[in-house]
Formats: C-alpha cells, sequence, structure tokens
C-alpha cells in the first residue's frame, strides 16, 4: 500500500490545540463554526468538545490553497484524495 493510500485514524484534536494550530481564539472558532467557516467542534464526552483533526487539517490546507493556489501540503493531498 503507498503512502498515499494509507488512511489516517481519525483523531480529536483540543480547543487549546486548534488554537495552537490555527492562531484562533476559541470564540473566533465558534463564531466562525456556526458561520459555516470552520469546522464545528464535537462532543466526546460531558462538557467536554474537539475538532476531528483531519479536519482541521483540511481547513487549514484550504486557507494555504487560497493564497497559493496548487500549494497544498503532501499529507493533506493523500488524506482528501
Amino acid at each position: 500500500m503507498s503512502s498515499a493510500q494509507v488512511q489516517r485514524k481519525p483523531r480529536f484534536t483540543s480547543i487549546p490545540e486548534a488554537t495552537a494550530m490555527t492562531g484562533l481564539s476559541r470564540t473566533t472558532q465558534w463564531r466562525m463554526a456556526r458561520q459555516g467557516k470552520f469546522p464545528r467542534a464535537i462532543a466526546i464526552s460531558p462538557g467536554r468538545v474537539a475538532y476531528i483533526t483531519e479536519e482541521l487539517d483540511r481547513w487549514i490546507a484550504d486557507r494555504i490553497e487560497e493564497r497559493e493556489p496548487g500549494r497544498r501540503p503532501n499529507h493533506i493531498e493523500a488524506a482528501t484524495a
């Protein structure tokens, strides 16, 4: 199986980790998610929410693609292909 065919197992990313990854505050993440402009967090237990890591990776790659058409991180190409 080639590296492009290897599927990563779904992982969760905490809100603080998402903030570090994106530079967006928790409030901005929430506001953008309500507008459909950012991945939505999911409840993983009572009182605890997280993002699906692959959705965050895709969102980041999409921002890069908007700025630099044709440029997409290799690991994202494999995940979305």
